[in-house]
C-alpha cells in the first residue's frame, strides 16, 4: 500500500486529497440486540488492516502526506437470520466466517428477543490526507 500512496502523491492535484478507508484491527463482532454474541474470525484480517495503517504512516513520516482529518467509526451489516449473516461473511470476506458457537448464540439470542437486530459490526477508520509539495531543488 506504501507503494500506492507514492503513485497517489505523484498523480494527486497539489489542492487535492485522497481518503483513505480501511478496517481496523479490531475484531468484528457478532450482535443481537446490540449485545455481543460473539466474533467474526477473519484470517489474516486484522495484520492485513493493522499493515494499512502503518503504510499511512510510513507515507506521512516520508513527507509525502499530511493528515488533513481523520474519523473512527463503525459499519453494521445486517442479516435477517444467523444463516444469511453467516452466507454473506463467508462469501464476500476474504477468509471471513462465524463458527458454529457464535451461530448458535445468536440463533438463541434471536429466539430470547423476538425483532432483535441481528448483526456484525467493523470498527473502520477514514482519513483524509492531502499532499505535501515536494520543496524545489
Amino acid at each position: 500500500m506504501v507503494d500506492a500512496l507514492r503513485s497517489a502523491h505523484r498523480i494527486v492535484h497539489p489542492d487535492g486529497c485522497v481518503i483513505d478507508l480501511h478496517p481496523t484491527s479490531d475484531r468484528p463482532t457478532v450482535e443481537v440486540g446490540g449485545r455481543v454474541v460473539g466474533h467474526v474470525a477473519s484470517g489474516d484480517g486484522p495484520i492485513r488492516h493493522a499493515g494499512a495503517a502503518i503504510a499511512i504512516a510510513n507515507a506521512i513520516d516520508e513527507g509525502l502526506f499530511a493528515v488533513e482529518r481523520r474519523e473512527r467509526f463503525c459499519f453494521h451489516t445486517y442479516g435477517e437470520s444467523h444463516t444469511e449473516l453467516a452466507d454473506h461473511i463467508r462469501t464476500t470476506w476474504k477468509n471471513g466466517a462465524i463458527d458454529a458457537p457464535t451461530l448458535q448464540r445468536a440463533r438463541t439470542a434471536l429466539r430470547s428477543e423476538p425483532g432483535a437486530s441481528l448483526r456484525v459490526t467493523e470498527r473502520v477508520v477514514a482519513t483524509r490526507l492531502h499532499p505535501v509539495l515536494s520543496p524545489s531543488p
